[in-house]
């Protein structure tokens, strides 16, 4: 219980280091961002296909959800641990990370959404360029 007051004291005083809001202008420049990506990094198979243009298109706006959500967590994690001293914790509370723990989940969680959207890309690539080498088959160009 006295744990936890010291934890709601600390945070209080956070408050007090500045103004806070729900997202900052970095966060939001970065959201457009990666919605402006989802629409057009997909757009260079629209002409070709139009399904699978829509399901790469999907996939990057959930892929710029979770790596907004990553990062959220991440800062949430990293601020609980400057917050709080860890010789406080009980054993019970050592879900906490530690910040390099974190910040290698981090690189690795980022690693593996970004090689998620590659792939998907190359299978794309890979589609466009036999369907143009049936193509110049077909019609003999050469």
């Amino acid at each position: 219980r006295e744990r936890d007051e010291k934890f709601h004291n600390e945070f209080r005083k956070m408050h007090d280091y500045g103004n806070w809001s729900p997202i900052s202008p970095e966060m939001l420049n970065y959201i457009i961002a990666l919605l402006a990506f989802s629409v057009g990094y997909p757009g260079v198979f629209w002409n070709t296909s139009k399904a699978f243009g829509l399901i790469f298109s999907f996939q990057m706006a959930i892929n710029g959800g979770l790596i907004i959500l990553s990062l959220s967590s991440f800062s949430i994690l990293y601020k609980l641990n400057m917050c709080l001293n860890t010789e406080q914790l009980d054993a019970k509370d050592q879900f906490f990370l530690s910040i390099p723990v974190a910040f290698t989940m981090q690189i690795i969680g980022m690693s593996v959404i970004t090689l998620s959207s590659s792939v998907v890309y190359f299978y794309g690539y890979h589609k466009f360029t036999s369907f143009l080498a049936e193509s110049q088959h077909r019609y003999n160009i050469s």
